[in-house]
């Protein structure tokens, strides 16, 4: 069995482990020291083999000193097993007594969370180089008590196996005459059983800790290419219009299954929690709801451009001018298209660009930019210049200040500067004090 996925690390989720490992640079000093003293000892000959060839003797020697430090090494062994057997009946007393999930349940729950973390990563495309933070390894003494229980039995088990013996023979082995020594083996089996297994779930938990950093990394920058779609597409001036134009009316024209898929990544997306694929549903989307959007417009301006020809008199003119009812919204999108009519040498043409400008863009963000788009057109016919007075006039009964300013420092065609006073006068919305200014002109 593959030791290496049988627990839980779950486990771990919410605990902070220290790293307490020894310093090996030490065990090699001492290590270095002992393979100098070994060489010095050699040469040194006992009483006991002297007169002995010098070969012969140092063979003897090195044989005897041999001996000598197995068997010093087996009572220290001895001695050192007795004290680690009291220790871990003392840790072992400490674990609670109760049924543990099967290994089989723990190894299933392992391979599942790896797979996923696995199968999220591979939707992620790879931007740019990732490196994870250090990983600090843990040890037995420093895991929750169920994880710390899991593993002393599985190593018992590698263990008990390795030394081939049952739980009821090492129980009996007090009563052997050998009993000490297949203790001793057992222990060391058993020590040998339960680091490895602690390696083998450090390099586990390495490996999901740096599955999960680079899955967060490449996470928060799909968030952060989302961010910068999003500024992009505020840049469009009709960008409020466009939104509301994909969340209501293109909406409305998708499928069942296409609106749920959409209503849902963009759930995600709101919550932080989107995929890849959640983004490019939504950028997808909403670059058809703009294109779709535009689409709309220019087939109405499409429209609009075949009729005009077919204008043959004022009235008609200006009912199809007041019929359009130009939303605000939409104000950005046709002054573009009625600034190509203002230079028409078709009358009626160029008196619907200047009706459309007086309908619709006198307000106080377009009314200054509206009146000096009428004042550079051309006097090319009554209608036309009837038009002109009519668009002076409105400007000067919304802004009488300015609009009176404007007649005094502005040539106008005499013709025009007539129809404008006349219309003024007229008027219901001006003071009789500015029709007598007037007089002054």
């Amino acid at each position: 069995m593959d030791v290496l996925r049988i627990f839980n690390l779950q486990l771990f989720a919410e605990d902070d482990f220290e790293d307490n490992q020894a310093d090996s640079d030490t065990v090699v000093d001492e290590t270095v020291d002992d393979v100098n003293k070994t060489e010095d000892d050699e040469i040194n000959i006992p009483e006991e083999f002297e007169g002995l060839d010098p070969d012969i003797a140092r063979e003897f020697t090195n044989k005897f000193r041999e001996q000598q430090k197995a068997e010093d090494e087996k009572l220290e062994s001895k001695k050192d097993v007795q004290e680690e057997q009291q220790s871990k009946q003392d840790d072992e007393e400490k674990i609670e007594d109760k049924p543990t999930e099967s290994i089989e349940d723990q190894l299933a729950k392992l391979r599942k969370e790896n797979e996923q973390l696995r199968k999220q990563q591979e939707q992620i495309p790879k931007q740019q180089e990732f490196r994870p933070a250090p990983f600090k390894p843990i040890k037995l003494e420093q895991v929750p008590i169920e994880f710390a229980r899991t593993v002393i039995s599985e190593a018992k088990k590698i263990a008990l196996k390795s030394v081939n013996l049952t739980e009821e023979q090492l129980n009996d082995l007090e009563f052997e005459d050998n009993g000490a020594q297949k203790k001793a083996d057992y222990e060391a089996a058993f020590e040998i059983a339960k680091d490895n297994i602690m390696s083998n779930v450090n390099s586990e938990l390495a490996l999901r800790n740096q599955r999960k950093e680079a899955f967060m990394q490449a996470h928060r920058e799909n968030m952060a290419a989302f961010k910068a779609f999003e500024n992009e597409q505020k840049k469009d001036t009709h960008f409020k219009e466009i939104q509301d134009f994909a969340i209501n009316g293109y909406f409305e024209k998708q499928s069942v299954v296409n609106q749920n898929i959409i209503r849902d990544a963009y759930a995600r997306l709101e919550r932080g929690v989107a995929s890849p694929s959640d983004r490019y549903t939504i950028e997808s989307y909403f670059e058809n709801a703009k294109r779709e959007y535009y689409k709309d417009i220019n087939a109405k301006q499409k429209l609009i451009q075949n009729f005009l020809p077919k204008i043959n008199n004022w009235s008609i003119c200006d009912s199809f001018c007041a019929s359009f009812q130009l939303k605000t919204k939409d104000k950005d999108l046709y002054l573009s298209f009625i600034k190509n009519y203002l230079n028409s040498p078709n009358e009626y043409e160029l008196r619907f660009a200047i009706v459309m400008l007086l309908d619709y863009y006198l307000t106080e963000d377009f009314a200054d930019n509206t009146l000096q788009l009428v004042y550079n057109t051309k006097d090319i016919s009554y209608s036309v210049n009837m038009a002109k007075a009519w668009a002076f006039s409105k400007y000067f009964s919304y802004y009488p200040d300015k609009g009176l300013k404007f007649l005094q420092t502005q040539s106008l065609s005499k013709d025009v500067f007539k129809m404008t006073c006349q219309k003024i006068r007229d008027s219901r919305r001006v003071s009789s004090r500015y029709k007598e200014a007037l007089k002054n002109l």
